[in-house]
C-alpha cells in the first residue's frame, strides 16, 4: 500500500481448461475428415455438431450435438461452476500462471 492506495494488477489472459476440453470431440472428428481429405464431409460435420442440422437428409438429429454444442455448452457450465466456488480463484492464488478450470 502507497500512500494510502491500493495497487491493482492488470488483468491477465486465462485458458479455461474445461472450454478447451469441450471442443476436444468436435475437433478430433475435423482432424479425422481432413486427414482422409474429405473436406465437404468435414463441413457437414461441423454444422451437424454446432446446430444439429444435418444437410444429407435436411432434418434436425439431437444427436448430432453431441459431439459439438453440448460439450462446449458442459465445458462453459463447469467452468462458470468452478468460478462459484471459488475454485479458480484458488489456481489464480497459487500461482499457476494462465490456466483456470
Amino acid at each position: 500500500m502507497k500512500n494510502g492506495r491500493t495497487t491493482r494488477s492488470k488483468k491477465k489472459m486465462t485458458v479455461s481448461l474445461a472450454v478447451i476440453a469441450g471442443f476436444v470431440p468436435l475437433g478430433s472428428g475435423i482432424y479425422d475428415y481432413a486427414k482422409a481429405g474429405n473436406y465437404k464431409g468435414m463441413a457437414a460435420y461441423v454444422v451437424n455438431g454446432i446446430t444439429g442440422y444435418s444437410s444429407g437428409d435436411q432434418k434436425f438429429h439431437v444427436n448430432g450435438l453431441t459431439t459439438g454444442l453440448l460439450p462446449i455448452m458442459a465445458g462453459i457450465g463447469v467452468h462458470k461452476l468452478a468460478s462459484w466456488l471459488g475454485i479458480n480463484k484458488a489456481l489464480a492464488a497459487s500461482g499457476l500462471p494462465f490456466l483456470r478450470i
